[in-house]
């Protein structure tokens, strides 16, 4: 049974294109510009929530798509949703880090390449901190 953010995360995915909702990992099929709304929805509700259960089930719907479908075309998708109001900044850059670091490698580079162009001294912080953290694992 879903509960209520998923419901409402499911018609958002839908409206974008039908049925896609039970379909992310096809969504290199789908028309481009509907598996680019599919794609926005998926990064607006998981960067730009406050609330956890929206911006988990945002990372799961990511987590099916193919990772080289979405690092191909998230830098299309990022320029036009995020990063749009001052002062948030961080706050979207540390969820999209997020929700990318695991399974989305090339898509995660490009982020944390993305993110320095930002001018944002939080945001260059944050970006050190990915760095050296990934450095340490090595």
């Amino acid at each position: 049974m879903q509960d209520t953010y998923e419901v409402h995360f499911e018609a958002w995915i839908n409206a974008a294109y039908s049925g896609a909702y039970g379909r992310l990992s096809g969504i290199a099929s789908f028309p481009l510009e509907a598996a680019l709304g599919v794609l926005r929805e998926i990064v607006e509700t998981g960067c730009l929530s406050q609330n956890a259960r929206n911006i988990t089930l945002a990372r799961e719907a990511l987590a099916q798509l193919p990772p080289d479908w979405a690092a191909q075309h998230l830098p299309e998708v990022v320029s036009a949703c995020l990063f749009q109001e001052l002062g948030w900044e961080e706050w979207e850059f540390r969820r999209l880090a997020e929700m990318l670091e695991e399974g989305f490698p090339a898509a995660f580079a490009w982020l944390l390449d993305y993110a320095g162009n930002l001018y944002d001294p939080e945001v260059d912080e944050a970006v050190v901190d990915y760095r050296a953290a990934g450095a340490s694992l090595k």
